[in-house]
């Protein structure tokens, strides 16, 4: 792992070619780039670093572990052959992980189920049992809302754009009131579930996605087979990515060829 202030790397227009990270970091021959991640200004104590791989096992320490990282490096996993890191983020206990792999497969889990690691010569548990072709494509970090399943079931039946109109304004019309009323859900829960809605979008190599509520991925023991994402069939090929997104917001999509189209969310 190694660590640089943002303001040491050069700007530059989309179309340039950019400068080459050997320039910037000592790697080594073979060595690569897999994952880069903004930190926060000041160590938190209370903080987790969580590093996930692609044969699916995950490992959890804390951040100051890392709060000193010299010009040359630190090693921050040791890796079975041929397994390799894929993501790295920084979480709170309460919050949960959602593991995505290729082959289209999720699952979610809370970050305390990992047991925290004090040594950096390990690869960590298993976070998800991948059948042999498949492979951990992304790792998102959730909140940790502490909400029953049943009670996640009723709130996604209310239509998206009521609970978007909901979080917008912070507040509940008296439709939507007579509409929570029937399914039994309190307005103060359903509106902190409103406010704290998170979605996945998933994108798959034939340009097919799909936008996910995070409650729908329901909270599991982490090491199991997980739920199906998204079908990886022919027509839409294998998963590439699967990252959280907001209302309002937009994404670039970057093919292998240099391709760039930009959405809205």
């Amino acid at each position: 792992v190694y660590r640089l202030k943002v303001y040491k790397l050069p700007l530059a227009e989309p179309t340039a070619r950019g400068r080459a990270l050997v320039n910037v970091f000592p790697l080594t021959e073979g060595e690569t780039i897999t994952n880069i991640m903004p930190l926060p200004s000041e160590n938190d104590e209370n903080q987790n670093i969580v590093f996930a791989t692609a044969h699916g096992n995950i490992r959890r320490n804390s951040l100051a572990d890392f709060h000193y990282i010299p010009s040359n490096g630190k090693i921050a996993i040791k890796l079975d052959e041929g397994d390799k890191l894929v993501s790295v983020k920084v979480c709170n206990e309460i919050d949960h992980v959602l593991l995505s792999t290729t082959l289209g497969k999720s699952i979610r889990f809370v970050v305390s189920d990992v047991r925290q690691f004090k040594s950096r010569n390990s690869d960590g548990v298993r976070g998800i049992k991948l059948v042999k072709s498949d492979s951990v494509i992304s790792m998102t970090i959730l909140n940790g809302i502490g909400v029953t399943t049943e009670t996640k079931e009723l709130y996604l039946k209310v239509p998206l754009a009521k609970r978007l109109e909901a979080a917008t304004n912070n507040a509940i019309d008296s439709k939507l009131e007579k509409t929570l009323n029937d399914l039994g859900i309190d307005s103060e829960l359903f509106l902190k579930l409103a406010v704290n809605e998170e979605f996945i979008l998933t994108i798959t190599e034939n340009g097919f996605g799909k936008r996910t509520s995070a409650y729908e991925y329901r909270v599991t023991n982490r090491g199991g087979v997980g739920i199906t994402n998204i079908l990886a069939t022919s027509r839409n090929g294998s998963v590439v990515a699967s990252f959280p997104v907001e209302q309002g917001y937009n994404i670039m999509l970057i093919t292998d060829k240099g391709k760039l189209i930009r959405i809205s969310v």
